[in-house]
């Protein structure tokens, strides 16, 4: 089985599309599932964006991550892992 170029092995990405009922034109979207779901079923998915209608507006697409509303658990001092056991060297 070959590698893929970006992400783990078992991504599951998938491309959705659909048909607007009013302009007739068709939409995409990409989403990962999460967990097992059964063909006509709704599945959850912990990813999920609509690609732009046009290659011109894919092609000005920028993805800025951001950090708003992640929270990391970090050690403190007297835990595991804390400043006492950082290791590393300054200078």
């Amino acid at each position: 089985m070959q590698q893929p170029l970006f992400g783990p092995p078992n991504d599951r990405l998938l491309i959705l599309w659909h048909i607007e009922e009013e302009t007739g034109q068709p939409g995409f979207s990409v989403v990962r599932p999460t967990g097992d779901w059964k063909f006509g079923e709704r599945a959850l998915t912990d990813l999920n964006f609509p690609l732009p209608p046009t290659a011109a507006d894919l092609a000005q697409l920028e993805f800025e991550p951001t950090d708003d509303e992640m929270s990391l658990d970090t050690p403190g001092e007297d835990e595991e892992g804390g400043a006492d056991s950082a290791g590393g060297a300054s200078g």
